[in-house]
C-alpha cells in the first residue's frame, strides 16, 4: 500500500495504517507480516504560468505530480479539457477570456481536486 505523508515524517513513528484504512462501521484491516516500511519523496513540480503568448503547457509539460491515485493521469485529462473548451470558444466565437485565464483554471482545478498539494513553500516552483 502507499500512502501519501510528510517526507520529513519518521518511518519509526509512523502509524497511521488504521487510522487512514479502517472504517467507521468497525471494519479493520487485516495485518500481516510488514516487511518493507520506507517513506520515499516523490518529487512534484508545477510550472507556473501554463502559458506563454501561444505557447500552452498540459499535463507532464506543466507539472509533475507523484503517480499514486492516477493524479497525472486525471491531471492531463483535466487539462487538456480545460484547454480544449477555451481554444473551441476562440476559434468559434472568437472569445479569448477563457484561454487568458487557462492557467488560473488549471491550478485551481487541480487544487480543488487534490491532485496538486503544496508540500513545501520554500520551492517556489511549486503551486
Amino acid at each position: 500500500m502507499y500512502f501519501q505523508c510528510d517526507p520529513k515524517d519518521s518511518v519509526a513513528a509512523w502509524s497511521e495504517l488504521h487510522v487512514r484504512v479502517d472504517t467507521l462501521d468497525g471494519w479493520q484491516i487485516t495485518e500481516g507480516r510488514i516487511f518493507q516500511k520506507n517513506i520515499v519523496g516523490m518529487r512534484s513540480f508545477v510550472s507556473t504560468p501554463m502559458q506563454s503568448g501561444k505557447l500552452f503547457l498540459a499535463s507532464d509539460a506543466a507539472h509533475i505530480v507523484p503517480p499514486t491515485g492516477a493524479k497525472g493521469m486525471n491531471l492531463a485529462v483535466s487539462d487538456v479539457r480545460i484547454l480544449t473548451a477555451a481554444l473551441q470558444a476562440f476559434y468559434e466565437e472568437g472569445a479569448s477570456d477563457k484561454l487568458d485565464r487557462y492557467t488560473e483554471t488549471a491550478l485551481k482545478r487541480g487544487l480543488a481536486r487534490g491532485a496538486l498539494l503544496v508540500v513545501d513553500d520554500t520551492d517556489a516552483a511549486q503551486a
